[in-house]
């Protein structure tokens, strides 16, 4: 069933939730038996958005960490849309590949200009902070904080934001 079907990616577009998953499954299992773990990204990648999860989950598993950070960069998925079991996974690896995920979450909620947004900015920078912290790079993050609270000090309600969180030095 998996070496036929496999093959059609026009099926698997259209095949239901179940028999996709079943499918990807099986397909996953021959890729790494048979050393054709390229060939397998190639239609996962040619499937998206449907496959988001298996693509990701495959990237972990194969240890390509930083194709896995890339790939969530280039499709602007911030980190509160990934599973925190991948988040973790990653962090455990390299905290550092995440720094780019946040640097880059952070600024979109900054131009997103409203309160609300400013708001989850000044979380996302706590957490990154978290990050820099068991990373052992204090001082980038100051720099890093510094910098952007420069950048962006015509925005009066994201400074307060930033003074509320107790973001600024």
């Amino acid at each position: 069933v998996c070496a036929e079907g496999c093959g059609r990616l026009g099926y698997l577009r259209r095949a239901s939730a179940d028999q996709f998953r079943r499918i990807i499954g099986c397909w996953r299992e021959y890729a790494l038996r048979q050393g054709e773990e390229r060939r397998f990204m190639d239609a996962l990648a040619a499937l998206l958005p449907r496959s988001y999860p298996q693509y990701a989950d495959f990237l972990l598993a194969t240890e390509r960490y930083r194709e896995w950070t890339d790939f969530h960069l280039l499709n602007g998925i911030p980190p509160g849309k990934i599973d925190r079991a991948q988040l973790e996974k990653v962090e455990k690896r390299d905290v550092r590949l995440l720094f780019p995920l946040y640097h880059h979450a952070i600024e979109r909620q900054i131009s997103a200009r409203s309160r609300a947004s400013y708001r989850e900015a000044v979380k996302l920078m706590k957490r990154l902070r978290d990050l820099y912290l068991a990373a052992g790079e204090e001082a980038r993050f100051r720099l890093f904080a510094g910098v952007t609270a420069a950048r962006h000090q015509r925005l009066h309600a994201f400074r307060e934001e930033l003074a509320k969180g107790k973001m600024l030095e």
